[in-house]
C-alpha cells in the first residue's frame, strides 16, 4: 500500500461500519434507546450516520417518526432499498447529509441518535452546534461512543501501511500520539473528554453510563458462551469495572431556558 492508497483507506474506514445483521447487542442498544424516547416523549427522531438504515427502520417500528441521514451515498441507497422492500406502507426519509450541516429548521427535532458516529466526523464542535440547533427545547441527543478504557481497539489500526482490522489489545492505552498514528480513522474518548464537549452553554448532561458488548461475533459460533459473557458483563456496568465498557452511552438534553 503506498501513501496514496493509505490515504484513500483512511477516508474509507473513516466512515466506520454500518449495522448490516441485527443480533442481540443491538437489540439491548434499541431498548435504552427507546427508554429515553419515551421518557422524553419524543416523536421526531434522526438518526445520525444511520448507515444501511437498520437503527431507523428499527426505531419506526416502536412508531416514531424517523428520518435518517448519511454522508454515504450508497449505504442511504440502500436504506431506502431496504424501506421499499418492506411492501407495507412504511416510509422512512433518508438524506445524504453530514452533522455539520443538517437539513432541518431550528428546534424541530426531538431527538438525534448518534451511536458510534460522533468519533468519525469531520468537526465534532459543528456537530455539536448543530445538534443544539436542531433541537427543540427540552429535546434530546442519546450518544454511544468509544471508551478510551476499553481493552480493545475495535477499528482497526494501521501497522505501517498495512491495514489490519481485528479487536487489537491496549492500542487506545498507548500515548495519544502513538495511538492516533495507528488509528487515524476514528477518535476515543473519555469520560470527561466526551462529557465535556457535550456539555455547553445550551446542553445539559442527563445521563451517563458505560455498554458492554453484545458479543455478536462470538454468538454465530458459540451461543451459550455470548450469553454467559453478556450475562457477566452486564453486570459490571453497575460497578467500578463499568469504565472498561466498551462504549459511552450518554443522554444530553437542550435546556427549555437560560435559567435551568
Amino acid at each position: 500500500m503506498n501513501n496514496e492508497d493509505k490515504n484513500k483507506s483512511i477516508v474509507k474506514n473513516k466512515l466506520g461500519n454500518p449495522t448490516y445483521v441485527w443480533q442481540s447487542g443491538q437489540e439491548r442498544r434499541l431498548k435504552l434507546i427507546e427508554k429515553y424516547l419515551v421518557e422524553n416523549q419524543s416523536n421526531i427522531v434522526v438518526d445520525l450516520g444511520c448507515g444501511v438504515g437498520a437503527y431507523a427502520h428499527a426505531i419506526h417500528k416502536k412508531k416514531y417518526s424517523v428520518i435518517g441521514l448519511d454522508i454515504d451515498k450508497e449505504r442511504i441507497n440502500e436504506a431506502k432499498l431496504k424501506t421499499k422492500a418492506m411492501n407495507n406502507g412504511e416510509f422512512i426519509d433518508f438524506f445524504i447529509s453530514v452533522g455539520e450541516l443538517m437539513p432541518f429548521a431550528n428546534n424541530s427535532i426531538d431527538a438525534i441518535i448518534l451511536n458510534e458516529v460522533i468519533e468519525h466526523v469531520d468537526n465534532e464542535k459543528m456537530v455539536i452546534d448543530e445538534i443544539d440547533r436542531i433541537l427543540r427545547p427540552g429535546g434530546i441527543a442519546i450518544i454511544f461512543a468509544p471508551n478510551i478504557l476499553f481493552p480493545f481497539e475495535t477499528h482497526g489500526c494501521y501497522i505501517g501501511k498495512k491495514f489490519i482490522f481485528r479487536n487489537i489489545p491496549f492500542i487506545n492505552w498507548l500515548p495519544k500520539i502513538i495511538r492516533n498514528k495507528l488509528v487515524p480513522h476514528a477518535r476515543i474518548y473519555s469520560k470527561k473528554n466526551i462529557t465535556g464537549q457535550f456539555t455547553t452553554d445550551n446542553l445539559k448532561l442527563q445521563y451517563h453510563s458505560y455498554v458492554f458488548p453484545g458479543f455478536n461475533n462470538l454468538e454465530r459460533r458459540s451461543k451459550v458462551l455470548a450469553k454467559f459473557l453478556r450475562w457477566s458483563t452486564y453486570k459490571l456496568e453497575h460497578n467500578f469495572f463499568a469504565q472498561f465498557g466498551i462504549s459511552h452511552f450518554m443522554v444530553v438534553r437542550k435546556k427549555q431556558g437560560k435559567n435551568e
